[in-house]
């Protein structure tokens, strides 16, 4: 199973780490919301979080490893917020609270990356990592250009979405989806980024171009 690794401790302090931090900004957002059963709900997000993440198989070279606890500290809170009668667009800004300091961070990353002149090249180069390397597994893409102009692709199948469907909340990839706008949309020195559409918000497939700016 996923934690039955060469890398199970590497794992369990990055799992233990992350469900801590998404527990302990739940519990803040419901008690800031006035919710009596704040408590409640984190003990049981932890719980099933470690849940999903032990019956987890994380692939050959633990590749699906990273996606998983991406999902899975999302998935779990969301599905725990909708049997507790949340509404949808509840139990999505209660996410978007909690995985807001790792949004930032992200975006602090890629503008960073944005002001060397070679940051063009350094995002693609990483983006080809995740596609090529051993996430590879989670997801089937295409490309359909890799120029000095633009790095075009299209994603058709993504564990992002296939999770989300296979536990009946299709619809909850979409906040997936949105941290890529998070990330990306700070670029505009020498790379901009443009989604043409996404699976998780209806599209049959996520295409996304990243436009190589040259200044004159």
């Amino acid at each position: 199973m996923g934690l039955k690794t060469r890398k199970t401790g590497d794992h369990k302090s990055t799992i233990s780490f992350l469900r801590k931090h998404y527990a302990k900004r739940l519990e803040k957002y419901l008690v800031c919301q006035g919710s009596d059963d704040a408590k409640a709900i984190r003990e049981e997000y932890e719980k099933r979080f470690m849940k999903y993440m032990d019956e987890s198989d994380f692939g050959k070279n633990d590749g699906k490893f990273t996606s998983y606890l991406n999902i899975y500290s999302g998935l779990a809170a969301y599905e725990i917020l909708q049997e507790k009668g949340f509404s949808k667009d509840e139990s999505i800004a209660t996410y978007d609270f909690m995985c807001l300091p790792m949004r930032k961070i992200a975006a602090t990353a890629h503008r960073v990356i944005d002001l060397f002149p070679n940051g063009y090249e350094h995002l693609v180069k990483n983006l080809l990592s995740d596609m090529d390397g051993d996430k590879a597994v989670c997801w089937e893409y295409e490309t359909v250009e890799n120029s000095d102009e633009r790095f075009e692709y299209k994603v058709n199948k993504c564990i992002y979405y296939d999770t989300c469907k296979e536990h009946g909340y299709p619809e909850f990839t979409a906040v997936f989806c949105n941290h890529d706008h998070y990330a990306f949309d700070v670029l505009h020195r020498h790379v901009r980024f443009e989604r043409i559409g996404a699976i998780g918000d209806g599209y049959h497939c996520c295409h996304d171009i990243f436009y190589h700016v040259k200044k004159r």
